[in-house]
């Protein structure tokens, strides 16, 4: 409720009070459909480099493209009870990267979850490829949900149906274009709050509250990222990434994914690191395995980095109060960037991309 700043002043008290009386009556009434789309209008905002383009959603049978009409019911249990898991994949040059690996993914969470999948995995496949259609994007970021659905608001979902939601969007802060982190590199501090338990920690729910407050815990120490470690004191992963080290011996090492979801991309590098071993691209590189290490271990290594979907590569150069190697981003991790980059360019005839099938 607004009012104009000649209206406001000692005078007018009683105004203000029949005022607020109405708009109590009104909130009471229930407001009407087209005050609902407006209201939903105004509240539409972009975060600074995002913009959402398309959402789908089971329970509408389509999509849309309107942001004020990308809602998820309240009683849908992903969000009063958070019982959902999601998955992600890249949009890149009119195609998308990995969506099979994706989606089996995202099938396999909602089997650890509990959950069933409201489509088959070919519905799923048609339904991500046509809300990447209607975005009309070439490249962006796709995001989608399975969850338990609809129900009322107990603890159990054996009352909900499932339900399935996907939105497509662009975010600058999460493209492949060479920007300053991955030039310089980045800052990690090492998480005080405990890494999930095992169980937990294997499948992709929207559970993310840890991996929330321990970024909110590293950027108010002037730090970019956050790495979890386990109760015996080994690295598990960082908030949204996977954790890689190259050590003094010249062996890559990437933790196992037992406290830590099991990465694509991570999955991919290693495989690729693994064949190329002892080609020019990695020349120096001894070896390549997955082992426990430590934060000390880490902090004392060669190169240190993170690896994503959304940023494959990304130079870790200070830990804590430990700066890396010589605070530059090494000559593996770069490789290793420009290997991902590569492998995820539809130019070079991958088998990893589908195309969008845009009108």
């Amino acid at each position: 409720m607004a009012f104009s700043r000649q209206l406001l002043g000692a005078s007018t008290t009683a105004l203000v009070k029949e005022t607020l009386k109405a708009a109590a009556v009104c909130l009471r009434c229930g407001l009407l459909p087209y005050r609902v789309v407006e209201g939903m209008q105004r509240s539409t905002y972009g975060s600074i480099g995002q913009d959402i383009k398309s959402f789908y959603a089971s329970e509408l049978g389509g999509i849309v493209t309107q942001p004020e009409l990308m809602v998820v019911p309240i009683d849908d249990h992903m969000v009063h009870r958070g019982h959902s898991v999601f998955d992600t994949a890249l949009l890149t040059q009119g195609y998308i990267y990995q969506l099979p690996q994706h989606l089996e993914r995202l099938a396999d969470s909602a089997s650890q979850a509990g959950l069933e999948v409201a489509l088959s995995h070919s519905e799923l496949e048609r339904v991500v490829l046509e809300t990447a259609a209607a975005s009309k994007l070439l490249d962006g970021n796709i995001r989608f949900w399975a969850t338990a659905g609809r129900g009322d608001f107990s603890l159990s979902s054996s009352s909900c149906k499932a339900a399935f939601y996907c939105v497509v969007f662009v975010d600058s802060h999460m493209s492949l274009t060479d920007d300053q982190r991955e030039i310089s590199g980045i800052r990690v501090r090492t998480s005080s709050v405990p890494c999930k338990p095992e169980y937990l920690a294997a499948f992709k729910s929207t559970n993310y509250l840890p991996n929330a407050l321990s970024l909110m815990s590293a950027e108010a120490h002037g730090m970019d990222q956050a790495v979890f470690v386990t109760a015996d004191g080994y690295v598990a992963e960082a908030t949204n990434a996977n954790i890689g080290i190259v050590t003094r011996d010249d062996e890559l090492i990437v933790p196992p994914f037992d406290h830590s979801l099991r990465g694509l991309t991570a999955d991919t590098m290693l495989q690729m690191s693994r064949q190329r071993l002892g080609t020019e691209e990695l020349a120096s590189l001894a070896g390549v395995q997955q082992r426990n290490f430590t934060v000390k271990e880490a902090q004392s290594a060669k190169e240190v980095f993170m690896c994503s979907s959304f940023d494959p590569v990304v130079p870790i150069i200070m830990w804590d109060d430990q700066t890396i190697s010589d605070g530059r981003p090494g000559p593996v991790t770069l490789s290793l960037r420009s290997m991902l980059l590569k492998n995820m360019d539809p130019k070079h005839g991958t088998s990893n991309h589908i195309q969008v099938p845009y009108a």
